[in-house]
């Protein structure tokens, strides 16, 4: 960074460092890239895979919470299929992500993907845990949820 690189330059699948960092769970790479680099936080690639949604995917809590608190990524940055970050987290059975995101109530829990929602992608892939604590939460129709 020192020589000026591009941090947000791309390869022919639209994934910069920051996407590869973020999949990876380098944190410290991630803060380097967000906080010296300036790196562009919400570019996706061609699929419209944001880095939020890499970090999800692979249940990267840390990262997960650098991107939000010091890169301000968007809580709700969508694939071009309408896959969230909260969906994701809930498909993978990452429940310290989804919780991180519950708690700071800062995703839409109405978004649903296909016309599912996160909480049914958790029930789908038989991720009990995810469930149990989904149950009784605001905005989990269906399971008792406000």
């Amino acid at each position: 960074m020192e020589n000026k690189a591009n941090v947000d330059k791309s390869n022919s699948n639209g994934v910069t460092p920051l996407v590869i960092a973020s999949q990876k769970g380098k944190l410290e790479v991630v803060k380097c890239l967000v906080e010296e680099g300036n790196a562009e936080v919400d570019k996706a690639t061609n699929k419209g895979c944001a880095l939020l949604y890499a970090a999800c995917h692979m249940g990267h809590l840390k990262v997960v919470k650098c991107l939000l608190e010091e890169g301000n990524a968007k809580v709700d940055k969508a694939t071009n299929n309408g896959v969230t970050p909260l969906y994701v987290a809930s498909q993978q059975g990452k429940l310290d992500v989804v919780k991180c995101f519950l708690e700071k109530g800062e995703a839409d829990v109405e978004k649903t993907a296909k016309g599912v929602n996160f909480l049914s992608a958790a029930s789908h892939e038989g991720h009990l845990k995810d469930v149990k604590y989904l149950k009784g939460k605001k905005g989990c129709k269906g399971l008792g949820g406000g």
